[in-house]
Parts: C-alpha cells; structure tokens; sequence
C-alpha cells in the first residue's frame, strides 16, 4: 500500500477497508482496528462552483475548469479502533492513539487521543481513561515495542491503568 499507493498502514493494524481505493496521504497507525463498512472521503464536491459535477470543476474533464487542490493528509493514530459503517468524513485530519469510533458515526472533525465519540454528527462520549493514566500511556508508547516485548511487558502495562502505577518506557 506505501509504495503503490502512498499509504502508510502501521504493523498489525488491520480491516477490510485496506484497498487501493483509499486515497494518497493517509497513514494508519499500528495496532489499529477498522470494521468493515468503514469509509474515509477525503474531499467534497466544491459548493462554490457552477456545478458539482466533476464535468465542469475537475482540469481533467474540463480545460476551462481549475484542478481543486489534494485534500491535506489523513493521520490514523495507534491503537484506534474504527466501529462498523462509520464514516470519516473531509473535515477529519486526525483520530487521536488510543480513540474508538462508534458504530455508524459520522467524524466530520479530529477526534482527540483516548477519546470515545459516536453519533452524526460524532461527539465525544468520554474518555477512555483520567488524564493521569492517558499520560502514563502516552509517555510509554507502547505501540512502538517489538510485539515479543509487548507481550512479556503486557502484566505491566496493565497495571498502568490503575492509579498510581509508573512504566518506564523500556529506553
């Protein structure tokens, strides 16, 4: 997907919304989960136009018509998990590590780390954690660990969700 496509899926992050149809600039962090039926736009047909049909705003059809710039990058975090038939929409650049979308929520905006939102429009829920814990795992990174030390490690992250406990990053 990276060098055909210019997409970036980060290891063991899977779904079957994985396809070369997915357009350029967006990158999926690892340990990410994408139901399916999970659609991403990434642009919307211009309103400001004589139409919005392709025919007379897109360069390639048209030579009169101005080509509408690439929509800016998509960034998928770590550990984010994606419910079925959600849509993300044009307005979303980011969905924040450790996330969770709804099933059939539509993002129209970023979604901030460790933040559960559902809906349609989506809105933000909860948290997943207190912002003590969110910043215990954000300074681990757990997510950048070679999986065999991810998984010897795991009791030990655990243990970071109860108040009070401290992980080292493994440095």
């Amino acid at each position: 997907m990276s060098e055909f496509h210019s997409i970036q899926i980060g290891e063991y992050s899977y779904g079957p919304c994985f396809e070369p149809s997915l357009d350029p600039g967006i990158s999926i962090g690892r340990y990410t989960s994408i139901a399916e039926g999970v659609r991403i736009f990434r642009s919307n047909h211009p309103l400001d136009r004589l139409s919005t049909h392709p025919f007379l705003y897109e360069a390639r059809h048209n030579q009169l018509a101005v080509q509408i710039a690439p929509p800016p990058p998509l960034e998928i975090g770590h550990d984010v998990w994606i419910g079925c038939n959600a849509l993300i929409m044009p307005g979303c650049r980011r969905i924040g590590t450790g996330s969770v979308i709804g099933a059939g929520a539509v993002v129209t905006k970023d979604v901030s780390d460790f933040t559960i939102v559902a809906g349609n429009p989506a809105r933000p829920i909860r948290e997943r954690f207190q912002p003590d814990t969110i910043e215990r795992l954000q300074q681990s990174q757990w997510w950048l660990l070679p999986l065999d030390e991810l998984l010897s490690r795991s009791a030990e992250f655990d243990n970071m969700l109860t108040a009070g406990s401290a992980v080292a990053s493994g440095d």
